[in-house]
């Protein structure tokens, strides 16, 4: 099967999903994974063809790019 991972986010938030990349890829499927050329090495790495986005996702208007932490490590949304 042919299959397209895409994953827009910090390393944390891309991290699992080369891993899903990576496990249908030695399970004998053909994967592509596109994500922005910061990550090209760490997806390339793990031996998953990396296509890169043509775009730089942005926070929305009003909304950080990270969320923000409380004290206790939940985050607010």
């Amino acid at each position: 099967m042919r299959v397209c991972v895409l994953a827009f986010d910090t390393r944390g938030g891309v991290q699992p999903y080369v891993a899903v990349a990576e496990g249908l890829a030695h399970a004998g499927h053909d994967v592509t994974m596109v994500t922005t050329d910061d990550f090209a090495d760490l997806v390339a790495g793990r031996g998953v063809r990396h296509a890169p986005s043509r775009v730089t996702p942005k926070p929305a208007p009003g909304r950080p790019l990270a969320w923000p932490r409380r004290a206790d490590g939940t985050v607010t949304v």
